[in-house]
């Protein structure tokens, strides 16, 4: 604002009034002129309004700050120019926006959660089965929370939830089951005239992922189609025998002999004591101590004495 004043005694006239109206017409007429003319006045610009985004950067580790918006209103800086107060309103953005993001509760921190996996046992397999162990897991980042604590509980909750439903749906997991199936089986490839062969027991055990009529029917296929040859790899063949007969002399007596499956065996004559004499059904006698052969007897089993 500028001030322009006509002096007293500027102007004359007949009456008081007549010389102040004379000077405040000189003053309606010239002022404007007068302030606008040189540096008789002065500009002052205030600035427009100024905002600028910071992201808060002071969130806890694993943290990330929410975007502020700072801004300085219109017409809080004055300048002799719009471009020095529209600067003044920028540079209180540039200095004070991060603090303010930073500040209080002007800006936010958002958490992700770290994964989060369980181990489940698939339960809802048939009869006789078992279920494999399936991992769920929750991906690092699903859920969001204010604090690092809140999101990785919220991972941990959805693995307790929902671990298991997973491990039991569609193919996540498995099912398996066991079975183990045995026969005897007579080896039959024996060369000998007249010779039969021993029994032996084979034993087979299977697996299914499908039921376990399944895993039974593989186990007895097993049986049904290598029984007859592991007993005749495994089996003997009875060989032609004849009864001998020996007492024995007391403590010590043994004899050593072939049986009908070609085995060597030593038994103790003693047991006999020295009555009648006892029988053995062999291929041959190898050897006999402190006993003697002799007539008549009952025949025993096999290999055995009396």
């Amino acid at each position: 604002m500028v001030i322009y004043t006509v002096a007293v005694g500027t102007y004359t006239a007949a009456t008081q009034a007549v010389a102040d109206a004379l000077a405040q017409d000189d003053v309606n007429k010239n002022g404007q002129a007068y302030a606008n003319a040189g540096t008789n006045g002065s500009c002052s610009f205030k600035n427009v309004a100024k905002s600028g985004s910071f992201t808060k950067n002071n969130c806890g580790v694993g943290g990330t700050g929410s975007v502020v918006i700072y801004t300085v209103a219109a017409g809080t800086y004055t300048a002799a120019t719009q471009a020095v107060a529209d600067a003044s309103a920028q540079d209180d953005v540039n200095k004070n926006g991060q603090a303010y993001a930073n500040a209080g509760t002007n800006g936010s921190c958002s958490f992700k959660n770290v994964a989060k996996s369980g181990s489940f046992t698939k339960n809802n397999c048939g009869v006789g089965g078992t279920g494999s162990v399936v991992i769920y897991t929750v991906a690092a980042g699903k859920y969001t929370a204010s604090t690092q604590a809140a999101a990785d509980a919220l991972a941990q909750d959805d693995v307790n939830k929902n671990g298991q439903a997973y491990a039991n749906a569609g193919t996540n997991g498995s099912c398996t089951y066991k079975s183990t199936k045995s026969s005897y089986f007579v080896r039959n490839n024996c060369d000998t005239a007249g010779g039969m062969g021993s029994s032996v027991e084979y034993s087979a055990t299977a697996t299914s992922n499908i039921s376990q009529a399944d895993a039974d029917a593989k186990a007895w296929a097993d049986v049904n189609n290598n029984g007859q040859n592991f007993a005749n790899i495994r089996g003997k063949c009875e060989l032609e025998t004849q009864v001998f007969h020996f007492r024995g002399n007391g403590q010590g007596s043994y004899i050593v002999y072939i049986d009908r499956y070609g085995d060597e065996v030593t038994s103790e004559l003693s047991n006999w004591g020295v009555g009648p004499c006892g029988a053995i059904v062999a291929v041959s006698i190898i050897k006999i101590f402190n006993g003697s052969a002799c007539s008549g007897g009952e025949e025993v089993e096999p290999g055995g004495g009396e």
